[in-house]
């Protein structure tokens, strides 16, 4: 019986419903892994295209700021506005 205890380390973990913030700084910090569990959970693709922080970056343009290609990829696969 294997404990889950310890292994939601990252916001986006916590089982509660996504935020901006979770989707912007996983994008931000290029954690492929979580943007693509938050983007799965219920509310998390209607996300993408939310302004979050300093300027009003949206997820996309974090993780492009960034240069997190793969990151960039899962939120167009998730309709992120190029625009």
């Amino acid at each position: 019986s294997g404990s889950m205890e310890g292994d939601n380390i990252h916001e986006g973990y916590t089982g509660a419903p996504p935020s901006p913030a979770a989707l912007a700084k996983a994008c931000r910090d290029g954690r492929e892994e979580e943007v693509r569990a938050l983007l799965e959970r219920e509310g998390g693709a209607a996300l993408v295209n939310e302004p979050w922080g300093p300027g009003g970056h949206t997820p996309l343009m974090w993780a492009a700021r960034e240069g997190h290609m793969g990151v960039v990829k899962l939120l167009l696969g998730a309709l992120a506005a190029i625009a």
